[in-house]
């Protein structure tokens, strides 16, 4: 059990604790409750931000004023199960951290600024982040902050980290400090809306949201007696996935029978939102699993034509949202000599996928494509997402022109 004090408050040097006060300047110590699982800050704590160390005073979240929108609970607690690479040295154990509100990760207002102390800093040393789709750590752009200090900041709310010393590149910007702008687009209403649902409809019904942003549409035959669809606009309290930004409100959708009890339904729900612009990211529709908790994708496809995102689900209740990757999926390929690389013919160099990941490059001026498997880091070239080897290069276009445009999609 991790419990936080004040960096005065431990044996952690001044030096330390003046370093994460220089984070939030003027920073008041507030009053706080404390709980088995974590502290409990209070709305004025978070108006006033806080420094929360761990108790070894290794860990500190310097969390800014109004980087939280309400109370939250905050928890920092050694990982013992963490799997350690033989190639990396830990200079650190590892730490979950969570930012939760009644058992729910929170949304954070801005990135917060996390300082790991250690004794020494290498060349190599870094804070990284386990990712848990593809079990491994990802190294986060870390600053050394001085000879006992590194810094990074921190756009999740429930997170395991580490200070590892490996010869590893830094992940792009792009992932670890995201700079979509979503505050525009994500504001809750908190509308709801009722629809009363035949049973014996011969055609699909299409169902609003209040904004006409969202909706769900009913098959014939889905429903086996007369209901009520309800669909309310929620306020966003949960925190989205690793490399994930909200690209919507939070919406939930409740059918619901005459006597109050939740349909049964024959066939599945379509959930469709709209005035989705191309970007160079990924969009997906995903559901929040109430026994996890956490949100998974559900199969989403694109409709060009009417600037829409679908996806099929078979709940007759569920909350909903749409997000969007903080990894870039469409840019520029260049190309690398097939005798750089003996692990594939049909190789690629990317920052945003493990090695070994299959996937599917199309050029985008062509529509051409190649399956090629990651064999490498890189490119480091603003810009470009992604290199392939010569021979995969040639599948898309002449190698001669030098840079193509393309986008990445991972093979399933």
């Amino acid at each position: 059990m991790v419990v936080y004090e004040n960096a005065m408050r431990k044996s952690t040097p001044i030096t330390i604790f003046l370093l994460i006060l220089s984070e939030i300047a003027g920073i008041a110590m507030p009053a706080i409750s404390w709980a088995d699982e974590g502290v409990y800050l209070d709305q004025k704590t978070i108006e006033r931000g806080y420094p929360a160390t761990s108790d070894d005073g290794i860990i500190t979240m310097a969390i800014p004023p109004n980087a939280l929108k309400k109370p939250t609970t905050i928890s920092i607690t050694p990982a013992p199960d963490a799997i350690v690479p033989k190639e990396i040295t830990p200079l650190t154990q590892a730490y979950d951290i969570s930012l939760m509100r009644d058992t729910q990760p929170v949304i954070l207002a801005s990135s917060i600024p996390l300082i790991v102390s250690i004794p020494k800093i290498s060349q190599q040393s870094g804070i990284f982040l386990w990712n848990e789709p593809t079990q491994e750590w990802l190294k986060l752009t870390t600053f050394k902050r001085s000879s006992t200090a590194l810094k990074t900041h921190i756009d999740f709310s429930v997170l395991r980290v580490a200070v590892f010393s490996a010869k590893t590149t830094s992940l792009p910007a792009r992932i670890a400090l995201p700079k979509i702008n979503t505050e525009t687009i994500v504001s809750s209403t908190g509308a709801e809306i009722s629809h009363t649902v035949s049973a014996t409809s011969l055609d699909s019904e299409i169902f609003f949201s209040d904004d006409r942003l969202f909706s769900v549409t009913i098959a014939p035959d889905a429903l086996l007696e007369p209901a009520t669809l309800t669909i309310t606009n929620k306020e966003n309290i949960y925190g989205p996935p690793a490399y994930r930004v909200f690209s919507s409100p939070i919406y939930e959708f409740d059918i619901k029978t005459q006597s109050g009890s939740h349909i049964i339904l024959s066939r599945p729900l379509m959930l469709t939102f709209y005035g989705i612009k191309k970007t160079a990211t990924q969009k997906r529709i995903n559901f929040l699993n109430q026994t996890t908790p956490a949100w998974e994708p559900l199969p989403t496809t694109r409709d060009i034509s009417t600037n829409s995102l679908t996806a099929p689900i078979n709940l007759p209740y569920a909350k909903i949202a749409l997000f969007e990757s903080t990894v870039l999926h469409e840019g520029q390929a260049s190309w690398f000599s097939d005798a750089l690389t003996k692990k594939a013919r049909y190789g690629a160099a990317s920052n945003d996928y493990p090695m070994g990941t299959k996937l599917i490059v199309t050029n985008t001026e062509n529509n051409k494509n190649v399956d090629v498997t990651v064999v490498s880091t890189g490119p480091f070239v603003e810009g470009r997402i992604i290199d392939l080897t010569k021979s995969a290069f040639s599948k898309l276009a002449n190698p001669g022109v030098g840079i193509i445009s393309i986008t990445v999609s991972k093979k399933e």
